[in-house]
């Protein structure tokens, strides 16, 4: 079966055809066929919301070009790249728990979040967050965090969680003072 996946996608890079050709001779990494399916129904019609939770995902490419998505749930996969939601900038909601992220960075450029869920991954550097200053919900128990700095300017958060994190007590009580309207949870 391997093999005539395998010189089904040859076939398909040697005929010329796209990305998304090659993404269904080789469905594994985008959680198969039917999430495929799922995304390709997406994009055709537009759609602002998408739930792809527990579909063992570990790429986000056939997800790039859905640039009208607004909420995208893939929580509980195994992400490692988010680098192919950089031109999703629409998003609103965003919900990557449960993965195995260690690099945040694209996320840099998502400025219309208002929600974010990173619970659970492997997650050490929150500076790429600095700039997403429209975040109300922001979720980051169960990772590798040790400096909040970066959350200080975050004033639009009203809900925050960080249990589960090596986080020093006087790093808690210098968020606590930068973000004094904000409900955290440590």
């Amino acid at each position: 079966m391997r093999k005539l996946i395998a010189a089904m996608s040859l076939a398909l890079l040697l005929a010329g055809c796209g990305e998304e050709a090659q993404w269904e001779a080789n469905p594994e990494p985008y959680g198969g066929i039917e999430v495929l399916a799922k995304i390709k129904e997406a994009k055709m019609s537009g759609a602002t919301e998408l739930t792809l939770d527990s579909n063992e995902i570990t790429d986000l490419s056939p997800l790039k070009e859905l640039t009208n998505l607004e909420w995208l749930w893939i929580h509980d996969n195994e992400i490692t790249d988010l680098s192919p939601l950089k031109g999703v900038t629409n998003l609103k909601m965003l919900g990557l728990s449960d993965n195995k992220i260690t690099d945040i960075s694209p996320l840099a450029v998502l400025t219309e979040l208002k929600g974010l869920g990173l619970r659970y991954n492997e997650i050490t550097d929150l500076s790429p967050l600095k700039g997403l200053t429209k975040l109300e919900s922001l979720y980051l128990s169960g990772n590798q965090i040790t400096d909040l700095s970066p959350l200080k300017g975050l004033t639009n958060l009203k809900v925050l969680e960080l249990w589960d994190n090596p986080i020093s007590e006087d790093q808690k009580a210098m968020l606590k003072k930068a973000l004094p309207k904000c409900r955290i949870v440590f």
